[in-house]
């Protein structure tokens, strides 16, 4: 089976702010969400009525679901793991047949018998995959996304960095994540485009390894810089 399936996730995304982006931008900045916006069709779907439903880690798990809140009832960061009954699209598309992975997807428990790889997001308490780089990936999004407010960053951290940047070696790539790192010393809003940077890295690392049918990946980047 030959069957390729990406689901990137892009949390919290205001698209009539892409467009401004896209349409005064330079030409060959923003390419991908050009390509995605001028090539690809779109189309809208409904969310919840009532305004205090609207959180995203409430909407991703409708998602993941394929239920709207009132019927599934999971209104907390992390809860998902409270309701083992729930099955996700994660496990569904593995009943049939596919080979599955997952990096961080919000609010979604590690439920597949044999992932391809599985790193859960920094607020769920779930587990990795069996792997020991997936389980370095996962206690370090955890360990930089919760001591954020303090500015710290581990050891143990800053080796898994630098193993994802061993991992994932290129001229281009590593010369544009050693930019973000330096600039986000000036501007520390960027922070937050290292660390989806280095997701990206570590997915497209996994990705081409271990050659999965469905693979999903959650950027949150664009979530901080809009707040």
């Amino acid at each position: 089976m030959n069957i390729k399936f990406l689901l990137i996730q892009l949390n919290e995304i205001n698209f009539d702010l892409v467009d401004k982006y896209l349409f005064s931008s330079k030409k060959n900045k923003f390419l991908n969400l050009k390509i995605l916006k001028n090539t690809y069709k779109s189309f809208d779907t409904y969310s919840e009525q009532e305004y205090k439903n609207l959180e995203p880690w409430i909407q991703w798990v409708s998602i993941n679901l394929g239920k709207e809140f009132n019927q599934h009832k999971i209104y907390r960061l992390g809860d998902i793991v409270n309701h083992p009954n729930e099955k996700q699209i994660f496990e569904k598309i593995e009943n049939r047949g596919f080979k599955v992975g997952a990096i961080s997807p919000m609010n979604a428990a590690n439920r597949l018998k044999n992932p391809s790889y599985f790193v859960p997001d920094p607020w769920t308490n779930t587990y990795s995959d069996s792997s020991d780089f997936s389980r370095r990936i996962s206690l370090m999004l955890k360990q930089t996304v919760n001591d954020n407010a303090s500015g710290g960053i581990s050891l143990n951290s800053i080796l898994t960095i630098l193993e994802i940047i061993f991992k994932t070696l290129h001229y281009k790539k590593t010369f544009i994540l050693f930019k973000l790192i330096f600039s986000s010393i000036i501007k520390p809003w960027k922070k937050s485009l290292v660390l989806d940077y280095l997701i990206h890295l570590a997915h497209m690392y996994l990705l081409k390894k271990k050659l999965p049918n469905f693979s999903s990946v959650f950027f949150n980047a664009g979530a901080h810089i809009q707040h």
